[in-house]
This record gives structure tokens, sequence and C-alpha cells, in this order.
């Protein structure tokens, strides 16, 4: 995506990731970790998850970044891991 549409993605994202922590109730500080590990590293997207309970599908609450266009994840307890998880995450392919 590039130009005014790359923009408008952006803009979408960061009014889900306020409404989701409004909706969700986000631990304090959740969101704000959100938007600063964004500005940290290019191309992610961070948004905190609440624990997930459902059989199969376990996993404790914490934060989950996003690489796009690729959709490489990382997920982690803190944003200190967050952003150790994407520093050492590998670039994306660009040889297909």
């Amino acid at each position: 995506m590039t130009g005014p549409n790359r923009e408008l993605a952006r803009q979408m994202q960061q009014r889900n990731r306020r409404y989701l922590a409004a909706v969700q109730h986000w631990p304090a500080g959740a969101l704000e970790a959100c938007v600063k590990l964004d500005s940290e590293h290019a191309g992610w997207v961070t948004f905190w998850r609440p624990a997930n309970t459902m059989t199969g599908f376990e996993k404790p609450a914490g934060f989950h970044a996003v690489r796009h266009p690729d959709g490489a994840e990382v997920f982690a307890a803190t944003p200190a891991e967050v952003s150790t998880g994407i520093e050492q995450t590998p670039p994306p392919r660009t040889d297909i």
C-alpha cells in the first residue's frame, strides 16, 4: 500500500486500537506502550491482547506486534520483550 492509502490505513489502525483499549479495558499504559513501539519500529503495528482461554488457543495477556506486509508476528508479556523480538525478527523476504 502506498501514498494516501497507507496513511488512511495507519489512521484506521490507530483509531481501532484506541477503541479496543477502551472496550477491552487495557491496563494503564498499554496503549501508550503500543504507540511508542510503533514509532520505534517502522512497519510494525502493536496491540495489547487480553488472555485467551479458549481450549487449544490459550495465550496469556500481553503485547502482539505484526509487521506489514509479510505478517511476521511477535507476542510477549512486556513492551521491552516485544521490542527485542521485533529486532530479532529477520527482515521480510524481497526475493519472492
